[in-house]
């Protein structure tokens, strides 16, 4: 009987959702080497970079296709490749694929049918879950150190900075002025209200973003304020993959709102299941989807009124 390796470092999908970001761990742990002019990779590379069998990578992909995909996994064909970007290099044609030269020892065949190409972050969600690896569980090594030394380097600052809280209240109430006794008191409510404040302004940000949207961008329905933010999302993110960025939305939705559009029947776009009451979360989460990954939302409005125009 085969044996799996013991002590996989599995992480919940909280801890993958929180670590998703840290792609600078997988040229730590091995040299990743990146299709040039498209940094992307093909599944292929991806099962040498994790040293297994491509059906490993496949099956992974398959089993988790949506939090995969939500990271970055995009569907070329040659026709798509060749409209959206520039390539430098020859381009040889055949019946039922093309060859894109890359480079002088990097050549991309892409069938007719299409090719999956993957971004860092969904090589890193792989790695996440890939079993039966050494360089997934290093990797998951290397993200679990550096999420907890992040961690107790924030406990440490804090417990710190609560000691010296607690030692200037201490002191102000023994030796010191009413006025004194008054401010550490201060600080001391300030400093235990830190993240009530700093979630409130997180949450005012939201409300103001999307009170700017439905307001200013009156003449346009809810659904195309949505599909603004998700492209203009997709653009900055995810090099224009509109379908990892609507996959995000829906995953986004169903975690954050509770709604489950994919069971839903109804139209075959999932936004046509979207009932009229709902719109206002939809659009919210996809307006939070935006600022927690920097796209100015003022300009998603620049866009719909230069549209208007």
């Amino acid at each position: 009987m085969k044996k799996t390796m013991v002590n996989e470092n599995l992480m919940s999908a909280e801890t993958r959702a929180k670590l998703s970001g840290r792609v600078e761990v997988l040229d730590k742990v091995k040299e990743l080497f990146l299709l040039p002019q498209l940094e992307m990779m093909t599944a292929q590379q991806i099962s040498d970079y994790y040293e297994v069998d491509i059906k490993a990578i496949q099956s992974c992909f398959y089993d988790n296709r949506c939090e995969i995909s939500a990271d970055g996994v995009v569907k070329y064909t040659p026709k798509t490749i060749a409209e959206r970007f520039l390539l430098k290099g020859e381009i040889v044609k055949t019946q039922y694929y093309t060859d894109f030269k890359l480079s002088d020892d990097v050549t991309l065949r892409v069938p007719n049918v299409g090719i999956n190409l993957f971004f860092k972050r969904a090589i890193l969600q792989i790695g996440m879950l890939l079993r039966d690896s050494a360089i997934a569980k290093e990797v998951r090594t290397q993200l679990l150190n550096t999420f907890e030394h992040s961690a107790e380097e924030q406990r440490t600052h804090e417990i710190r900075t609560e000691k010296e809280i607690l030692a200037n209240y201490g002191w102000a109430v023994l030796y010191g002025s009413r006025e004194q006794i008054q401010k550490s008191v201060r600080e001391l409510v300030d400093y235990n209200g830190r993240y009530t404040k700093q979630l409130e302004a997180e949450c005012d940000k939201l409300k103001n973003a999307v009170k700017l949207l439905t307001h200013q961008a009156r003449e346009w329905t809810p659904r195309q304020i949505v599909n603004r933010l998700c492209r203009c999302y997709a653009s900055a993110c995810l090099g224009g993959s509109f379908q990892s960025a609507y996959r995000q939305l829906y995953k986004e939705l169903l975690y954050k709102k509770h709604i489950s559009l994919e069971k839903r029947t109804g139209g075959k776009c999932l936004l046509d299941r979207v009932r009229d009451d709902e719109w206002d979360d939809v659009i919210e989460t996809a307006a939070a989807l935006c600022i927690a990954n920097e796209v100015n939302i003022e300009s998603v409005l620049n866009e719909v009124n230069a549209e208007k125009v």
